[in-house]
């Protein structure tokens, strides 16, 4: 951790790019949102909170346990399990090195075994956090200092916990439409009501969110939105845009939940280069680093970029509202694994900012060719039968397929009887409307796999 603080010192650039990046929002100067002189005070985030939240108290044996680590306490509080009876005794890792170098041998100590095998701290082993914390500063640089951050067992979770400590049956919030699935599934039995704000390839349209504003019959005070690479359409929010949707979150008092687990699968929209040296992951400004009102929640993932199934995400933003996420963690799910964060912390503090820095960009430059794969095939397949635009970042191509009023029966029977995977646009409708959409994804499918599921949904077209 000192190592890597010691480096965030003397890099002192709020935003940069990963290995060989350019950070767009440092090349256009003229059109960089700085830190703005006027409206600078921070919000009433107590009056965002529903009841529930405002009536959490801390847990007295939570709030123990910073205590535990002190030189000379002798701890008779707690309900700790006796360490000794744990029966893992090492822990090592095998490491690969980006870019195909030779893999490194990491066990774990001890007292780090101990640390990830114990309970821990509500907000995550605070090495961890310290080190996502310098992340965050040299990545988005954050305008305000009093911010905090949470690790979640995923960026999904830390958005239940977000929905839960602010949203009552009968409120209304305003989402990307069309949404992600998973959060639609979240929302539905709350009972709020989903008010979807159309957007295009450059992300939600700032005009049809004032629209949706003015037709509202009970003021949302929440505003949803992915970015970068958006599930299912692929966007990504234009800078202006950024700028404008911050701009009326200011001037209707909303929350925003800036939901971001493309930010570091971002590749722009030119083709993948030949060479992996020779590419630069696109970096557009968080609504994070623009956010001098102390009004949004960022909620990003490792999922995308280290591993999905280690289940480890975190939350950051306004720390008063960060505290009261920790507070219904500490009466529901105590902490995140400690073993998945011990497992992330040794590979960043083996590999370094540098290194970390260009698995980032490599895990972009991948994306981006297979992104380039599938757009090739849908050029080659589905020419004259649909309508798509190829992503600037994310997983995933959304399709238009032309004449069609929905593609649920396309999609649900036909393409499944051809043993083609796809999902049906009115999945990720807010409110469940019919949708001539499919949502395909190249993430895992091989260039051949690629090309002949298109040639099958192309045949299903005819």
């Amino acid at each position: 951790v000192a190592q890597a603080a010691a480096y965030f010192l003397n890099h002192g650039s709020p935003h940069f790019a990963a290995a060989g990046g350019a950070c767009i929002c440092c090349m256009t100067e003229s059109k960089t949102p700085r830190k703005r002189a006027l409206e600078a005070e921070a919000v009433d985030h107590w009056s965002f909170l529903n009841s529930t939240s405002k009536a959490r108290k801390p847990s007295p044996i939570r709030e123990l346990l910073p205590l535990v680590g002190i030189p000379g306490m002798i701890s008779l509080g707690g309900g700790l399990p006796n360490a000794e009876l744990f029966p893992f005794e090492a822990v090592s890792l095998t490491i690969k090195t980006p870019g195909g170098g030779v893999s490194s041998q990491v066990a774990l100590s001890a007292n780090d075994l101990h640390a990830a095998l114990q309970y821990s701290q509500t907000n995550g082993i605070p090495e961890l956090v310290d080190l996502l914390k310098q992340l965050q500063v040299a990545e988005l640089g954050p305008p305000y200092e009093a911010w905090d951050l949470a690790i979640t067992p995923g960026s999904q979770e830390a958005l239940n916990l977000a929905f839960d400590m602010l949203l009552e049956p009968g409120d209304a919030i305003l989402v990307d439409e069309p949404c992600y699935s998973g959060v639609l599934a979240n929302l539905a039995p709350r009972g709020v009501s989903l008010l979807g704000v159309a957007g295009d390839a450059d992300g939600m349209k700032p005009s049809e969110l004032r629209v949706a504003l003015g037709n509202a019959k009970l003021r949302p005070k929440i505003l949803y939105t992915v970015p970068n690479g958006a599930n299912p359409t692929g966007a990504t929010l234009s800078l202006e845009r950024r700028r404008e949707l911050y701009d009326i979150a200011c001037e209707y008092n909303l929350l925003v939940l800036e939901d971001d687990p493309y930010y570091y699968v971002s590749y722009g929209t030119e083709k993948a280069p030949e060479k992996r040296e020779d590419f630069t992951r696109q970096i557009l400004p968080s609504l994070m680093s623009l956010d001098v009102q102390q009004r949004v929640l960022r909620f990003d993932s490792l999922s995308k970029t280290l591993s999905a199934g280690i289940r480890l995400g975190y939350v950051s933003g306004p720390a008063p509202l960060i505290q009261r996420i920790n507070l219904h963690m500490q009466a529901s799910l105590l902490h995140t694994s400690g073993i998945s964060q011990m497992l992330v912390f040794k590979l960043l503090q083996a590999w370094g900012m540098d290194v970390f820095r260009k698995h980032l960009n490599d895990v972009s430059y991948f994306y981006c060719k297979r992104r380039d794969v599938m757009a090739a095939a849908a050029d080659k397949h589905l020419k004259g039968k649909c309508r798509w635009k190829a992503p600037s970042g994310g997983m995933f191509l959304w399709i238009e397929v032309l004449g069609a009023a929905d593609t649920s029966e396309l999609i649900k029977e036909r393409a499944r009887g051809a043993k083609v995977l796809m999902l049906p646009g009115v999945s990720f409708s807010p409110n469940g409307a019919a949708s001539p959409y499919v949502r395909a994804s190249f993430s895992t499918a091989t260039d051949d796999e690629i090309d002949t599921a298109l040639f099958r949904f192309a045949s299903l077209l005819q």
